[in-house]
């Protein structure tokens, strides 16, 4: 089992070189190779999976909105709870409003409403904001499983010049990330039409040690000695002391055991060779005609 924070702060502190080190200075050190560790490699340990639930679009009924005004009213409809703090769109206007639902049929704009009075307008509104899991350190891959395909990564500059207006509804092909001071959240274009479940996977994110209280443990899968020699190297070094070399290899040495027993946990990768490289063999047992055609299809990109 791995070492509380105090219980390795005093280890450090029984060491020759450690005696009387500044506490809050220590703690520091060793959040600083416990951090090295956790961005040395891909840990298995730190993969993380769940699933974002997209909410359907909705445009059920007609609006009645007053320019200048941001009060909502809808006729013939119900506005779902799941989509306040969504995105509307009214009639053909590319111009939308973050929209905050009220009641069933009453609800608010984020600002005055620009174009003119109306009293039946079709809309869309829709919620293109998610949240990710709050342990979320790095976000590796979102699936659309309706759809067999992976969301690309996209900058919102890159949105912007794409779709500047958000016009595009549909099942998503990107995601780029929203910083707006509410936690970790990302946009999804297109805007989700259909609802549905979206499986991540990511990287859990590390907490940093506090100096109080020492009670505070590492994960069972970190090598505490590890950090030790890392901390006992930065101690050293800061001293002028060429012994922290010695110190630096150990700590790296021990990071790699950790790294090679948790390549053991990893399961193993299927290669697939492309069709280019196979489909001389695909001819043997099929029409070769039509898998001539394909070999040239494919020799052209």
């Amino acid at each position: 089992m791995a070492r509380t924070l105090g219980e390795l702060r005093m280890a450090l502190l029984k060491t020759a070189h450690g005696a009387g080190y500044d506490l809050e200075l220590l703690t520091e050190r060793i959040n600083g190779r416990y951090f090295d560790i956790l961005n040395a490699h891909p840990w298995t340990r730190l993969q993380g999976a769940g699933t974002i639930a997209v909410a359907a679009s909705y445009a059920t009924g007609t609006l009645a909105i007053t320019q200048g005004l941001t009060a909502v009213t809808l006729t013939s409809g119900s506005f779902p709870v799941g989509l306040s703090g969504g995105r509307i769109r009214v009639g053909g206007d590319s111009t939308w409003y973050t929209f905050t639902r009220t009641a069933a049929t009453t609800g608010t704009l984020d600002r005055a409403y620009e174009a003119d009075t109306v009293t039946a307008a079709t809309f869309r509104l829709w919620q293109p904001i998610y949240s990710l899991p709050t342990d979320c350190d790095i976000l590796d891959s979102i699936a659309v499983p309706s759809q067999s395909w992976e969301l690309d990564e996209i900058s919102q500059e890159q949105l912007d010049e794409m779709d500047a207006a958000r016009t595009a509804v549909g099942h998503p092909r990107g995601w780029a990330r929203y910083a707006d001071g509410t936690g970790a959240r990302i946009e999804l274009w297109p805007g989700p039409d259909d609802a549905e479940g979206l499986p991540i996977r990511y990287r859990t994110a590390g907490s940093r040690f506090t100096v109080q209280p020492g009670s505070q443990s590492f994960p069972d899968w970190i090598d505490t000695d590890a950090i030790m020699a890392g901390v006992e190297a930065d101690i050293l070094a800061d001293k002028g002391n060429p012994l922290f070399q010695a110190k630096e290899a150990k700590f790296q040495q021990r990071v790699a055991a950790m790294f090679a027993e948790d390549c053991q946990r990893m399961a193993p990768i299927s290669l697939e060779m492309t069709d280019r490289y196979i489909v001389h063999r695909v001819a043997r047992v099929l029409d070769s005609d039509r898998v001539d055609r394909r070999a040239a299809l494919l020799r052209s990109f």
